[in-house]
């Protein structure tokens, strides 16, 4: 079935825009909630809607969150500096990387984490957005309500006042999540408005993308409810259970190996996996779409220390030689992965596992990779559903291989 979101243009002129990005401009109520399917546009919309506010509106404070810094970094931030690009505007504002604001004139686009939420508590802004809204806590929402009290102004062009408001993004993975319960179905009012969208809103997806989402449907019916519609569910059938957060990656491991799973229209993950005592710690360095192998070993060099570069293996997707050698050309101890899935997954079960805080992709897959269920039956199958396992898969292949070809036994040190 063809999208039903219809492009439009939007009031700067010239910008393709959702049917999402419309409902979102026309609210004016303070709380507005987007909760949608994989790639609905919910969350691009809300940054094209910030942007404009922006520049159209003088003086206009903006925050744009996330629960931890380093996925801020990879995703909000990013997109948002992507889209300054693409408008031709990147030139126009001042950026302090530091400080991770952007200002024109006296408007404030300002990006930050809540893993503190005293951070913010002195602060006053016009608009808040909430990106990945289930990281965060009750306690969060509640606090940045209260900072949304800066003063309102006029747009540059002198058509009236939008109010402050709060925005909100996510993925309804869990029916018992709080903004479902304590949030959207207790203010059923002119206080919030709910936006559902899916990937029928979003006419820029490919055909590709748009079948691995169908495709779920007969995979896994409550998959498909959740990525696919933007429906309430509930995951079941969760593969791994044996891990936890840690707030940092431990300095004295063993042995530092890597995982690598190539993508372009989907993400290319890399991770970093330590070996300990008989235990792994994890930790996401590269989950980014759109990458060619050239721009995938420039971002291995940022990410990969010169030590690790040919004193740790990178295990990488086999069925991409042409790729592995690009990269072993580029002075990585690159090496085939084995891909047996369920050996794979059998092989990272046996392991305790840390992951370290940020690594917010990685956890995504780790809390929601789950066996497919024979809809006839009822039968749960040796088989993952194939969706959102990029870095499992980097996990995977790094893991199983390098246990199978060097035993579970003391850490030796290949050279």
């Amino acid at each position: 079935m063809p999208p039903k979101g219809r492009l439009k243009k939007n009031s700067s002129g010239g910008i393709a825009v959702t049917d999402v990005f419309m409902q979102n401009k026309e609210c004016k109520v303070p709380v507005v909630v987007n909760r949608g399917g994989a790639r609905s546009s919910k969350s691009y919309s809300i940054i094209q809607l910030l942007t404009e506010r922006f520049f159209a509106f003088p003086g206009r404070q903006i925050l744009m969150l996330r629960k931890t810094l380093p996925s801020l970094r990879k995703s909000t931030y990013r997109d948002f500096t992507s889209y300054l690009d693409r408008l031709g505007l990147y030139g126009r504002v001042k950026e302090s990387k530091m400080e991770m604001c952007f200002s024109y004139g006296k408007s404030l686009v300002q990006f930050g984490c809540l893993d503190d939420p005293s951070k913010i508590k002195s602060t006053e802004w016009n608009d808040i957005f909430m990106e990945e809204g289930t990281e965060f806590t009750y306690e969060d929402f509640i606090i940045l309500r209260t900072r949304m009290s800066a003063p309102m102004h006029k747009p540059g062009h002198g058509k009236g006042w939008i109010p402050n408001q709060l925005f909100i993004a996510f993925n309804p993975e869990d029916e018992n999540h709080w903004l479902k319960d304590k949030l959207i179905e207790k203010w059923k009012n002119e206080d919030l408005k709910e936006i559902v969208s899916n990937y029928k809103d979003n006419p820029f997806l490919s055909d590709e993308y748009i079948k691995i989402l169908t495709d779920l449907e007969e995979d896994n019916p409550n998959y498909f409810r959740i990525y696919g519609l933007g429906e309430w569910g509930k995951l079941e059938h969760v593969i791994y259970s044996n891990w936890s957060v840690i707030d940092r990656f431990p300095l004295n491991c063993e042995e530092i190996i890597y995982g690598l799973d190539f993508g372009f229209n989907n993400p290319s993950a890399l991770i970093k996996i330590g070996i300990k005592d008989g235990e792994l710690y994890e930790e996401e360095k590269i989950y980014q779409t759109g990458l060619t192998n050239t721009d995938l070993i420039v971002a291995m060099n940022e990410v990969i220390p010169a030590e690790h570069k040919r004193n740790s293996f990178v295990f990488c997707d086999s069925a991409e030689p042409d790729r592995i050698s690009e990269i072993s050309d580029a002075g990585y101890n690159v090496v085939p992965a084995d891909k047996s899935i369920k050996d794979g997954i059998d092989m990272v079960k046996r392991f305790k596992t840390y992951i370290v805080r940020g690594s917010d992709n990685l956890l995504k897959e780790k809390r929601s990779y789950s066996w497919k269920v024979d809809r006839k039956t009822e039968k749960i199958l040796d088989d993952p559903i194939k969706f959102n396992n990029h870095a499992v898969d980097a996990e995977r292949y790094a893991v199983h291989t390098f246990f199978k070809e060097y035993g579970v036994g003391p850490m030796v040190r290949f050279l």
